[in-house]
Parts: structure tokens; sequence; C-alpha cells
């Protein structure tokens, strides 16, 4: 009996590459990011290392707010900026549910639990002000949802969406902006 051949099959550069971006696409997920915005090669949008996960592309509202114009001066940047810092406060949670690690000292001591509340009524003032136009602005501000995804009920078609889009997050940072008084 001839001994058989027990040779172990090489992988393709495509295949181990392929393996590579699911790894780093499953890690990108477990961190938090939505999994819309890691499908396919879009994985590769993203500086990893082990501290932190930084996206190397800007999001859609960073590049409006980079061209400027109507909704997108310094004072809505402000806005948008301030409504960020407000869903950093809430924790690393995607809901807004208190983490009730930080409140009354748990996990980071109770001024955080203060700080995390306040962010939570803020938002909560802020979805209720702005109803469905809230939702949309969260998607893009927050969570870098395209356009024509976040406006797929303003509008038929996806020129228009992200025109609607582009008007809702600019009409809703002017109003913070000037409620707030930056």
């Amino acid at each position: 009996m001839a001994k058989r051949d027990k040779r172990k099959k090489l992988k393709t550069g495509e295949q181990l590459q392929a393996e590579a971006d699911q790894r780093r696409r499953n890690a990108l997920i477990a961190a938090g990011v939505p999994s819309h915005q890691v499908e396919g090669a879009k994985v590769l949008n993203f500086d990893m290392n082990v501290k932190n996960i930084r996206r190397r592309n800007q999001s859609l509202v960073d590049k409006w707010m980079e061209e400027g114009g109507p909704g997108f001066d310094q004072p809505q940047k402000r806005a948008i900026e301030h409504c960020r810092e407000l869903w950093h406060a809430t924790g690393s949670c995607g809901k807004l549910v208190a983490n009730l690690d930080w409140i009354g000292g748990g996990g980071g001591g109770p001024e955080h639990g203060w700080e995390q509340a306040e962010a939570l009524t803020q938002l909560a003032h802020y979805r209720h002000e702005f109803l469905s136009y809230w939702n949309v602005f969260e998607d893009l501000v927050r969570w870098d949802t395209p356009a024509t995804v976040a406006g797929e009920h303003l509008a038929t078609d996806n020129g228009r969406r992200i025109e609607k889009c582009k008007q809702v997050v600019g009409m809703i940072a002017s109003v913070i902006a000037n409620a707030r008084r930056f």
C-alpha cells in the first residue's frame, strides 16, 4: 500500500485576506460599530490598534461641515459636537439606557452618574422636540448611516434623500445652536 500524500492545502492570498477581513469585521462589530458600516470592503475604512478604533474616512456629516454653507457654519458645528458629547456621556451602549454602574458611584463615581443622567435628559428633550427628524439626525451624526438609508422616508430617489438629510441635519443643528447660544 502506497503512503498517501498528506500535503496541507495552502490557502490563496485572497482566502487569507478574506479571513483577515472577517476577523477585523467581527472585532469592529464587537466594539460597537454598526454592521452596515463594516460590510464588504467598508471594513478597510477603519484603523485599529489595541487602544482605539479610528475611521480613516470622514463621515458624511463631517464632509458637509467641512464644505460649510447654510446649516453648517461654526455654531452648527458646535451644536453637532455638543450632541456627540452627549451621546458619549451616555456610555458606550448603543441605547439610551442608564448605566447603573455609573450611577451612585459604582464605576465612575457620582459625577459620571450625573453627567450621564443630564445627557440622557437632554437627548430625550431633543428627541421630543424634533420628533421623527431626530431619528434622521441621530442616524447620520451618531451612527454614520448612509443618507440614502436614513432618509428613505423623506424622498423617493437617492439624490433627494441625500439633500433632505442634509437639510434636516442643518436645521436641527441650527435650532440647537440657537437655543444653546453657540
